[in-house]
């Protein structure tokens, strides 16, 4: 783990000893997306507050990362974006409306082989489309620009979203997750698309409570394994 950088080869790096998942994740729904790393050591940079509040669904964000950038390259120096917040029902209408124009398109590569028409193809999508469940839960936040043109990336993932008050910054969210067209040209920014955060203020208990607990011991090395010794001359 790095601290007290704005560039990778800046900064001091700390052991990582314990790596804390909560025990809720879904790879499949990707809900309950948070974990903690226990040092070896404690750490002297300066910490960022979590907030102990309910996030609203409306201000001004700020997410930091060395994520992907929009020419598919990564930064050595720590990028930063302002980003609005938005109702997660922004963001389950803008997800669903990506996944019924990637079923229409899949089902478009297959009506010349299967023959069916543009209307059957309309009809199958819409009728998909209306039972899907919402990509959201109440554990997520929405976050981004409705145009695309500012986003979290790929290597972004574990950042930090926060907002900044008269009592200064105030973290609110990890990056998580988003979504785009499968025919999309960029891996992330999309019009209508925005990203998805876990939402902190549901998990100060879990944190506090895991942050009480003590360390793992030392795993003991298995019978066999590193314990063999030279035999003594005679």
């Amino acid at each position: 783990m790095l601290t007290g950088a704005t560039d990778l080869s800046e900064g001091k790096r700390h052991k990582v000893v314990e790596v804390i998942v909560n025990e809720g994740y879904s790879e499949q729904t990707l809900d309950n997306d948070l974990g903690l790393l226990r040092l070896a050591e404690p750490a002297d940079a300066p910490t960022i507050k979590i907030t102990h509040d309910a996030t609203p669904d409306t201000g001004k964000t700020t997410v930091t990362g060395w994520g992907k950038m929009q020419d598919g390259t990564f930064p050595t120096t720590l990028m930063v974006a302002d980003l609005d917040l938005e109702p997660n029902t922004a963001c389950n209408s803008g997800i669903k409306a990506i996944y019924a124009h990637d079923l229409k398109a899949a089902l478009g590569d297959l009506s010349h082989r299967m023959r069916y028409s543009e209307k059957g193809i309309d009809a199958a999508a819409n009728a998909i489309a209306a039972d899907m469940t919402d990509p959201l839960t109440g554990n997520m936040i929405c976050a981004g620009t409705t145009s695309g043109v500012r986003d979290a990336c790929n290597g972004d993932s574990g950042g930090p979203l926060f907002m900044t008050g008269t009592g200064g910054r105030v973290q609110v969210g990890v990056v998580s997750w988003g979504e785009g067209p499968a025919d999309g040209s960029a891996a992330c920014g999309h019009k209508d698309a925005y990203g998805i955060y876990t939402r902190l203020a549901n998990y100060t208990g879990w944190i506090e409570a895991k942050m009480k607990t003590s360390a793992p011991a030392p795993a003991k090395p298995k019978a066999g394994l590193g314990t063999a010794q030279k035999p003594k001359t005679p």
